[in-house]
């Protein structure tokens, strides 16, 4: 960083996820400020840079990196593309944010942790829902000690996504998506359960394509069993006109539960149901500690400022990246062979190198669907 307190940051793609980075960094200025975007359809950059104020449009990541005044730069593209333009980023010096998966694979992950720590820069995952009001209340109980030892939990993604979320974009491919419903939606569900719970230590899990036209998974359903016995269930479908993902943890001493509204991106509050009646003000306290002002994007960037500027710790590593990526790995090993898996995967694993028959690799190029 320089003496600076004003994060300079250059967007790589131009879509709808651009727009929503972009609008974070706007609702924090001065904190951050948008230097410049790439997109390889240069009228959409064009477009992109005239609505949100952006003085440069570039023709290259690789102008892109070259530029003197920038610190961080943000990939928004998809996802094959992750690993090839990190690693191009961290070798010119700066930090990345990614979207995710960051990867198709372990080994490539763990390429891009070499990269990162031989740069010394950070990447950041993007895994905004665990920046939501209700997800850090639960967070916070968790870490008062006041959720005591997990029981059984239940995460759903009961999500829609109609034939033009799909084409002509190339979405559904394995090529382009690196994976399906799995990879592009319940990974923030299984994020968020990682990080109320653990990590789990055995897997089972089914996938299903029912939309025609498309390669990957649709249809997802999962079960985890923990270090302690204790069990947790997942179901992921893109048909779903409910439009919700809903989350219900119980542990020994407390009860949580909560839906959050698709269609809107909010959410009603989430009910914490105590064991023992003398706990409900010690929870009303804990939670009412939680600063709701800022949520998703917008929480997680202002953690990222602090981090880059103030030196607090990364909001969200790359070794989240990994759980992600290494419990995905388990998931589509377990659905292709119809069998549990155990955790932690080896390096040995035959699915290490990924679930794709030529998993993307730092430098390299992906399969073809």
């Amino acid at each position: 960083m320089t003496g600076s307190s004003t994060v300079r940051v250059a967007i790589v793609g131009a879509g709808a996820i651009a727009d929503y980075h972009a609008r974070a960094y706007t609702t924090l200025a001065p904190r951050f400020r948008l230097t410049a975007v790439f997109d390889t359809d240069l009228p959409k950059a064009r477009a992109f840079a005239k609505t949100h104020g952006v003085r440069r449009v570039c023709n290259t990541l690789q102008e892109i990196v070259q530029l003197e005044d920038l610190e961080l730069v943000d990939l928004c593209t998809p996802p094959f593309l992750h690993v090839r333009q990190a690693a191009e980023v961290l070798a010119g010096g700066r930090h990345v944010l990614c979207e995710k998966p960051i990867a198709g694979s372990l080994r490539d992950i763990d390429r891009l942790g070499e990269l990162e720590r031989r740069a010394q820069r950070h990447l950041f995952p993007v895994f905004q829902y665990r920046f939501d009001t209700q997800v850090r209340k639960t967070l916070a109980l968790k870490d008062a000690g006041l959720l005591g030892n997990h029981r059984l939990s239940t995460v759903e993604n009961f999500w829609f996504r109609d034939d033009s979320y799909f084409r002509p974009s190339g979405r559904g491919s394995w090529r382009h998506d690196l994976g399906g419903t799995l990879a592009s939606h319940a990974i923030h569900a299984h994020d968020i359960l990682c990080e109320v719970v653990g990590m789990p230590k055995r897997v089972f899990a089914r996938t299903s394509s029912i939309r025609e036209g498309i390669e990957t998974e649709d249809m997802a359903a999962a079960t985890f069993i923990f270090g302690d016995g204790s069990f947790a269930t997942s179901a992921a479908n893109l048909d779903s006109k409910l439009e919700q993902s809903r989350f219900c943890f119980v542990f020994k001493r407390v009860s949580v539960e909560g839906v959050v509204d698709m269609t809107r991106w909010k959410q009603s509050p989430w009910r914490f149901v105590p064991a023992d009646p003398s706990d409900q003000d010690a929870i009303a306290k804990t939670i009412a500690e939680v600063d709701p002002k800022r949520e998703q994007f917008e929480a997680q960037f202002a953690a990222l400022h602090d981090c880059l500027v103030h030196g607090h710790p990364a909001p969200v590593t790359l070794e989240d990246a990994r759980r992600s990526v290494e419990l995905l790995t388990a998931m589509y090993y377990s659905a292709d062979h119809a069998t549990e898996v155990e955790l932690p995967l080896r390096v040995d694993h035959a699915y290490y190198d990924g679930w794709l028959a030529e998993p993307e690799s730092a430098g390299g190029e992906t399969r073809d669907g």
